[in-house]
């Protein structure tokens, strides 16, 4: 990405690549705590910070579950199976499995959400 490419200046170019980094340093990757690979600096497992394992759950686990413009929100059931298949592959298993035994509490604090702007 140049600034001529996207027709910025260089000081709007400078921002984006320092928000970027700071981004990476909360999200080990652009979309997931990858545990194989990991990004940036080939982070892999537990060396991917605690807090973005943990946010990696939520951020899915959400985005599954709830109402979006272009998608209905999967069940329950459907988007815990979901991050039970990939514990160890693109979950931190051990967060993970833990995750999944709060799936009655999860649930509870989805649904009192119900009668509100945020329901799913």
């Amino acid at each position: 990405l140049t600034s001529s490419e996207r027709g910025m200046g260089q000081t709007a170019l400078n921002l984006l690549e320092r928000y970027g980094v700071v981004g990476y340093d909360v999200f080990p990757d652009d979309a997931s705590a990858d545990l194989p690979t990991g990004y940036p600096d080939q982070l892999r497992g537990e060396s991917i910070p605690f807090e973005a394992r943990i946010m990696a759950l939520a951020d899915v686990f959400d985005a599954l579950a709830s109402r979006r413009y272009y998608k209905d929100p999967m069940s329950y059931d459907e988007a815990f199976e979901l991050i039970r298949q990939e514990l160890g592959h693109h979950f931190d298993p051990h967060l993970g499995r833990i995750f999944i035994s709060l799936k009655k509490e999860i649930i509870a604090l989805y649904e009192s959400f119900e009668h509100t702007d945020y329901a799913r």
